[in-house]
């Protein structure tokens, strides 16, 4: 914004690419005994998943370790380290 003597002006702004929003994976969970296991559906435009879980919803979301990412590039599972842990799959272009 410029502050002419007229009042003000706008000027333009190149803001650049603005890269594709992914789409948020459906995801299936399945318990199994000691263990957890996450399907999710292929998201167009994505190049890798990665899971992410956090102990509580108001807590930081972070990476997941604590599991093996399927070969078939859309399925994660993991032992069972806690009562209460949530989980989610972002789509990483």
């Amino acid at each position: 914004i410029d502050a002419g003597e007229a009042g003000f002006h706008l000027l333009p702004v190149n803001l650049g690419v603005i890269p594709d929003i992914l789409q948020t994976p459906v995801v299936e969970i399945t318990l199994n005994p000691g263990s957890i296991l996450l399907n999710w559906q292929t998201v167009t435009g994505a190049g890798s998943y990665r899971v992410e879980s956090t102990t509580s919803l108001d807590a930081q979301w972070i990476a997941d370790q604590s599991g093996v990412y399927q070969a078939d590039g859309h399925s994660w599972s993991a032992p069972i380290i806690s009562v209460k842990r949530f989980y989610r799959v972002v789509a990483v272009d």
